[in-house]
């Protein structure tokens, strides 16, 4: 994480009792939510976008991000050389990229609205 993570990245909002409360829940519901999510994974129909940072220390790509790209195929996968966890902050032009990217996938898919009238 970069050395300015509490502060430019946000990092001191996590101490929050609202944020913490929240956070603590998400990871105590996980072990029974993650079965239930991962059988649905079928049933996804928009695109899907996994950014990684190839030295991420908490969510280690190959065990993630490669795992689910094999549940759901059509997923865009990118791997960034040398970034951590933080690609937010770390790595923003490629990460914005990415999203844009992504965003553009789902925009090309997604079905005219209907003329009102």
């Amino acid at each position: 994480m970069p050395a300015d993570f509490a502060t430019r990245g946000g990092g001191l909002l996590s101490l929050r009792p609202r944020a913490f409360i929240g956070a603590s829940a998400d990871v105590t519901a996980a072990d029974q939510d993650l079965a239930g999510m991962i059988s649905r994974y079928k049933d996804l129909t928009v695109p899907i976008g996994i950014l990684y940072g190839t030295d991420d220390r908490i969510l280690d790509p190959a065990l993630h991000a490669r795992s689910f790209i094999t549940k759901v195929p059509g997923t865009d996968l990118e791997l960034i050389e040398g970034a951590g966890h933080m690609i937010l902050i770390s790595s923003a032009e490629r990460t914005a990229a990415f999203v844009a990217r992504v965003a553009s996938r789902a925009a090309a898919i997604e079905a005219p609205l209907a003329p009102v009238g």
